[in-house]
Parts: C-alpha cells; structure tokens; sequence
C-alpha cells in the first residue's frame, strides 16, 4: 500500500481566480483525480500538505519577501483543491492535513523539514518548522503538487535527504502528471534525472 502525498494543491495556486495561480494547474488536478480513482485500491492514505500562513509570514512581498500575499490562514484561497477532497471521500480513503509555513520567521517550502522513525513500531514521524507532525503509514511514497520548482521540489529533497540520513527505506515516485511548475518543469525533471527518481506518468 502507498501513501500519495498532495504537495500544497490549495485554491491560491490551482484557482485562476488565487492570488498566485499556477498555469495549468487545472490539468494536474483533473489527473490527480483519475489516479486516485484508478488506484484508490492500493492508497493506505493522503496526505495533504498545506501553506498555513499568516498575514506576517517573511515570504510575502509587504513583509519584504519575494510572494504576494497567499494561503493566509482560514481563508478560502488556503482551502485545498474540492474535486481531489472529494474524491479521496468518495474512495473512502484515510486523509492527513500538514500544516507548514506557520512559523512567521521562516521560509517552508518543504513539507517535511525533519523525519525519523519513531519507538520499537518503526513508524515515520515527520515534523515541521513549527514542531507538529505527523506519522506516514506506508514507506511507500508518491508525491505530486504546486508548484514544482518550489514546494513539490523542497518536500522531495527532504525525504530524499532524510531518507538516507535516517535509514528509513523510502520508496518515492513521482506523479509527474500531477505537477505543476511556475518554471513549466525544467528544475524539477532535472532534479528527477539527478536522484534516478522513478516517474507515473500514464495512469
């Protein structure tokens, strides 16, 4: 069984109407959406990870970062994508929600800053900047999301690093048809090449 991690497909970046849409996020969610479909079956979960900033938070441009404002905390724009939440309940599947980018000081773009197994169970903990976490069920990884240069990029350069640091027998693939890049996805299918990262890319 897999565990399907949905890197930040939040309103802000999947909407045309967010205010920091990512072009043809439509496409990557609509096969999101048919994959899980498809292989429901043999998901364990979801885990979605999640933007959960405040109107503070160092990245944005009026607080002298380098993003407009996005994903403040409960509003709509940081709402995740309706169609995938609905399909992972018409499946029946286990969700997980991870909040990162919460700590105002810090730059998270990656959802998974530490990771280790956890006691005699050797269950995956994984924590973020703002030390919440929570417990990966399946070693088993398929990680797809917004945007592909950043966010999606930094979480698969986490596990990939604790993956090693921490002997924790990762499994990732790629769904690299449920990825969106600001970039159009030169960065992150470089970075693939570079780790001999596998990729699903029909489904």
């Amino acid at each position: 069984m897999k565990t399907l991690v949905i890197v930040d497909f939040q309103k802000d970046f999947a909407s045309k109407l967010g205010s920091l849409y990512v072009a043809g996020a439509e496409y990557a969610e609509i096969n999101i959406v048919d994959y899980i479909n498809k292989h429901f079956s043999e998901l364990c979960e979801v885990i979605f990870t999640v933007d959960w900033h405040t109107e503070n938070h160092c990245s944005f441009e009026k607080n002298g970062g380098t993003w407009p404002m996005h994903c403040i905390q409960f509003t709509e724009g940081a709402g995740i994508s309706d169609s995938i939440m609905k399909t992972c309940i018409f499946n029946n599947l286990p969700v997980k929600i991870f909040k990162k980018g919460n700590c105002d000081d810090t730059e998270e773009y990656g959802a998974f800053q530490y990771m280790w197994k956890f006691d005699e169970t050797h269950k995956i903990k994984a924590c973020n900047e703002a030390n919440q976490y929570i417990y990966i069920d399946s070693n088993d990884l398929v990680v797809c999301g917004i945007a592909g240069d950043y966010c999606v990029y930094e979480t698969l350069s986490n596990l990939i690093r604790h993956n090693l640091r921490e002997n924790l027998n990762l499994n990732i693939e790629v769904l690299r048809d449920g990825i969106v890049s600001i970039d159009g996805g030169s960065k992150l299918d470089d970075f693939i090449l570079e780790n001999n990262l596998q990729t699903i890319n029909k489904f």
